[in-house]
């Protein structure tokens, strides 16, 4: 009772406090659209009870951040304070504007993105636009982050390959172009630098800046500000770098430092190698956002990849860090056919094989994994009969011969169980050999493994490479196990489907069971006849159970490749790493 009361009573407070704010709203904005006089004396008294109003406002703020919540600011709205504002942003002599116009329209737009696109639908642009050219620089600063928040609005309503909502109507007032000149203009302040940058990252998301001097500048401001640790617009800075990141002019731009050659004294080199990690980290984040084919294609037909494996290649393997192979790997997961085509063309193996030798575990499992993707690349679409398509090029560069010393040499429990995949993975269709006998020992000894990830890849393996004839019975018989556990699943899958699609209320249910009894001599007459329709039942059963497992016998070939499989059930990142 008392919990209710205080519920209560705090409903009740906040319902007095609204109706006090709307109250007061009504009045400021009455004071708002009062028109300013020729006489210069009545201007200034008109000027300073409006100043005043706003003051009394800007009290219910905290630190620039809202104390009202959605529901407040919607009464502020609603009461024609900020149409009033806008109105006095448009028409009013600048220099007769002070800073408390702009800050309290600024707040009312820091309060969330629901408003900020209420706002919208007041046209703020045209008056906001216009106060770009104000003297006053605080002026500015507020109306600068008034744009961005409602820009960021538009921003995150939208679907992210969509061209940005509001770039047309913001541009037809010249807002582009002054965006620009505000970036481009050394005396600003870094504060006001990067929130145009910012501004303009997202408003020409999914477009191109046509000119290619101001889109370098762009986007080399916003990698400096995206890898900055303490500044205000870092986040947004990524943000920008994402919408501007559809373009491939532009990826490459983002993407120019990593071809950096490293030369110059060793703090020289210290930097430009920092500086490719920053690189491949926004990179990294990128390709993990944005998994889509068409995104990975540029980035490797721009030589995103190829910059990689030559790293991989040529750099001393200290210095070859995590971020660099974990960017690598995002390129070969999840799977796509022309990525891993095009991956191939790049000749990776010889790369990722020196990987293997470095003394980061975690290197080494991105690296091992990289491999293991590229294989099962080449595996998945070809005849499940055939030899593996790689094989030849995987040896050639030493691949059989490092990838079998890693299994019999690695402690490393994760490795090794890729080592073994690996080698089966490539030994499709082709005699393993005894040498390698207790690869298949160690892949039985992992196939029914806890692990779902180690039971995906070893149901994928099992039969892709020739084993020796006394060990088929056996794993025929592990197959079938498999498969009988598989339609098991299904029937109970299929039962609870049919069970939710048939669900029936408690009422409907009673008046069931009510006929039930009232039926109950006339149905144990026609038992005999019921008993006689269950055989057919059965029998019709036992056809659908053979008719399933011929089904299951002609989709094998499908479960071998298996590339479908992994890509729902697992992602292949052990643990630790994720």
């Amino acid at each position: 009772v008392r919990q209710g009361k205080k519920i209560q009573e705090s409903a009740n407070q906040k319902l007095k406090a609204l109706q006090l704010l709307n109250t007061v709203c009504q009045k400021i904005a009455q004071q708002l659209i009062v028109s300013i006089n020729k006489d210069e004396k009545e201007a200034m008294k008109i000027i300073q009870n409006q100043e005043n109003s706003l003051q009394l406002l800007r009290s219910a703020f905290k630190d620039g951040k809202e104390d009202i919540d959605d529901e407040g600011m919607k009464i502020v709205i609603k009461a024609g304070i900020a149409q009033a504002l806008i109105f006095i942003f448009q028409i009013r002599e600048l220099d007769k504007i002070s800073p408390i116009y702009a800050d309290t329209f600024n707040s009312i737009t820091g309060a969330s993105d629901q408003i900020a696109l209420l706002l919208v639908k007041k046209k703020p642009f045209q008056g906001l636009i216009r106060l770009l050219d104000h003297t006053d620089m605080d002026i500015v600063t507020s109306t600068i982050d008034s744009i961005s928040n409602i820009v960021n609005a538009g921003s995150d309503s939208t679907p992210e390959t969509k061209k940005h909502p509001y770039f047309e109507v913001i541009n037809s007032y010249g807002g582009i172009e002054k965006l620009m000149k505000l970036f481009r203009d050394t005396h600003v302040g870094l504060f006001r630098k990067d929130a145009a940058a910012v501004c303009i990252g997202k408003l020409f998301r999914a477009r191109e800046i046509p000119n290619s001097q101001h889109r370098k500048e762009i986007v080399e401001h916003l990698k400096n500000l995206s890898l900055q640790t303490d500044r205000y617009w870092k986040d947004d800075a990524y943000a920008a770098i994402q919408c501007l990141s559809q373009n491939k002019k532009i990826i490459k731009d983002i993407m120019s430092d990593l071809q950096m050659m490293l030369n110059g004294t060793d703090e020289q080199i210290r930097e430009i190698n920092n500086r490719k990690e920053s690189i491949c980290q926004i990179l990294y984040s990128l390709l993990q956002i944005r998994q889509e084919y068409e995104y990975r294609r540029i980035a490797i037909e721009i030589g995103i990849a190829d910059l990689l494996l030559k790293v991989f290649k040529t750099l001393d393997l200290e210095k070859i860090t995590q971020i660099f192979v974990k960017t690598f790997f995002v390129f070969t997961y999840p799977y796509n056919k022309h990525v891993n085509k095009a991956l191939f063309e790049l000749r990776p193996f010889q790369s990722l094989l020196r990987i293997l030798n470095h003394s980061d575990k975690q290197i080494v499992n991105f690296g091992i994994l990289s491999i293991d993707n590229i294989l099962y690349g080449g595996a998945v679409g070809s005849d499940p009969d055939s030899v593996h398509p790689y094989f030849d090029e995987f040896k050639q560069v030493g691949g059989i011969t490092k990838i079998s010393a890693m299994f019999k040499k690695e402690t490393d429990k994760f490795n090794k169980n890729e080592a073994s995949i690996c080698l089966g993975i490539v030994y499709r269709a082709r005699d393993i050999g005894n040498t390698l006998k207790e690869v298949i020992d160690h892949l039985k000894s992992i196939a029914n493994h806890s692990d779902k990830v180690i039971q995906n890849l070893i149901e994928i393996k099992k039969n892709d490479f020739q084993i020796p004839d006394e060990d088929d019975d056996e794993i025929e018989e592990q197959q079938d196990g498999e498969h009988k556990d598989e339609d098991e699943d299904n029937e109970q899958y299929k039962s609870l489907k049919e069970k939710d699609d048939d669900e029936e209320t408690i009422e409907d249910i009673q008046e069931e069971d009510q006929d039930e009894e009232k039926d109950d001599d006339s149905n144990k007459d026609d038992s005999n006849k019921d008993d006689s329709n269950k055989e057919d039942q059965d029998e019709k059963e036992e056809d659908d159970e053979k008719e399933e497992e011929s089904q299951d016998d002609s989709n094998k070939s499908i479960d071998q490749t298996g590339w479908k499989e992994i890509e729902l059930d697992c992602d292949p990142i052990p643990d630790d790493i994720e």
